[in-house]
């Protein structure tokens, strides 16, 4: 299956979960060598939140509000979770330089906890009941568009007009007064377009070199980092994704180690370069988050499949 930029949201919410700041790290001249493995050393950072958003292992819920600049649309969408759910968390396994690669785990359990659909392994392996869903209930969303009012949320929506949705500064607000959880409200600021996103040279890349990548500057100084992804256009692909932290200057070059982790496949590959804000606050189940976010991104061939 092809996945397309509305597919990062998909990306988004684990990330929001147990999301990876800067990484600290001895500096490093992109060679191929250079990325240190988690499997062997103790140089991949722990899985730390970005800022707004919830501690490792506390996360049970969110209302996202994800816009897709390459498909023109905006989508909200929200979940909740009776307790935080451990499969397939994203953690780093290798860093170089402010980028980690992140592959999805699951905790494992000795003796095994049984059906899946009914127990889980916890992070400090033990068995429980596997988390279900719970009713989040409607959200009202205020987006700080210019006379326009609060409307009202239920699970998942897309907006096409307007287009682009968010206002760069202004206060998204969502509240939730129903549902099975405390009532909450969480503040979010909207963010810049990042596009357009360009590989100067053209959109191609070679396992064993570094990949510069540009975009537009958002000249936010209170949202002064991008996150930039590079990540399988099939499921077939690459396991796990680049995931950078880069200061948002416009322009940043993901190392060559990280590079030839997915260019090994010889596949099509999917980079976005993410612009957001967040906030998370804790209820009784644990932690909930508004994520705001803009992309924009491309497909990259490896060089020669041209």
């Amino acid at each position: 299956m092809v996945r397309g930029l509305i597919g990062f949201v998909a990306a988004v919410i684990p990330l929001a979960a147990c999301g990876t700041g800067p990484a600290q790290s001895e500096a490093h001249d992109g060679s191929p060598g250079d990325a240190v493995d988690a499997t062997s050393a103790d140089g991949a950072p722990p899985p730390t939140p970005a800022p707004g958003l919830c501690l490792e292992g506390t996360g049970v819920g969110g209302v996202v509000v994800f816009q897709s600049e390459a498909d023109a649309v905006t989508r909200i969408s929200s979940w909740l979770m009776s307790a935080y759910d451990p499969r397939s968390r994203p953690q780093p396994v290798a860093v170089d330089g402010d980028c980690v690669y992140m592959m999805p785990t699951t905790p494992v359990c000795d003796p095994p906890c049984g059906d899946v659909y009914q127990y889980v392994c916890t992070l400090d392996h033990r068995c429980m009941p596997a988390p279900q869903p719970r009713a989040l209930g409607d959200i009202k969303l205020t987006l700080g568009l210019p006379g326009a009012d609060p409307f009202m949320v239920n699970a998942s929506g897309d907006i096409t007009d307007p287009f682009p949705l968010l206002l760069p500064g202004a206060e998204i607000v969502a509240r939730s007064t129903a549902g099975d959880h405390d009532p909450f409200t969480l503040r979010a600021l909207g963010v810049a377009t990042v596009g357009p996103v360009a590989v100067p040279g053209g959109p191609v890349f070679t396992g064993g070199q570094p990949l510069a990548v540009t975009w537009t500057p958002g000249g936010q100084p209170e949202v002064d980092r991008v996150t930039v992804k590079l990540r399988s256009t099939f499921d077939n692909g690459p396991p796990g994704d680049v995931v950078c932290d880069f200061a948002d200057t416009g322009s940043a070059v993901i190392p060559a180690s990280m590079v030839n982790r997915q260019a090994s496949y010889g596949m099509a590959l999917q980079l976005g370069v993410y612009r957001a804000t967040a906030q998370s606050v804790t209820i009784t189940q644990g932690c909930v988050y508004l994520q705001v976010t803009s992309v924009d991104g491309l497909r990259i061939t490896p060089a020669g499949a041209l």
